[in-house]
């Protein structure tokens, strides 16, 4: 069963965009479900846990950032040296528009199939809306 090498999560992410880490999650593999999420990520897009565990995460995210997911996930799975970072577009609880980089730590397999995908999260929001 291979699992993808566990690299220092946040590390390059933190360096480009100055430290923003939001927190991390687990999302199943084809993305309908979150499968646990940390208080911090709670916050960030302020939804309780108990909501973001029985949605389907993939209603926060606008249509390409879905398409980024799915792409990043299905290239990261074939090559393990395929790049990690994906950025996407997601609306908080209250409408506001906010942008991320998610790197996908740590793919979760069972019966050499991948089942799910630790991601660690930082935000970008600021970066995007000055630009």
């Amino acid at each position: 069963m291979r699992t993808p090498k566990k690299n220092n999560p946040g590390k390059r992410e933190n360096q480009a965009t100055g430290n923003n880490s939001i927190g991390q999650y687990e999302i199943s593999f084809n993305g309908d479900q979150l499968i646990s999420v940390d208080d911090a990520v709670c916050r960030y897009i302020g939804y309780s846990r108990e909501e973001l565990l029985s949605m389907n995460p993939l209603r926060l995210l606008d249509d390409r950032s879905i398409d980024a997911f799915a792409r990043t996930l299905l290239r990261k799975v074939v090559d393990d040296k395929e790049d990690k970072r994906v950025e996407f577009r997601v609306k908080t609880k209250d409408g506001q528009p906010k942008a991320f980089i998610a790197e996908l730590v740590e793919f979760r397999y069972r019966d050499g199939s991948p089942v799910s995908v630790v991601v660690s999260a930082s935000d970008i929001t600021d970066s995007r809306t000055s630009s």
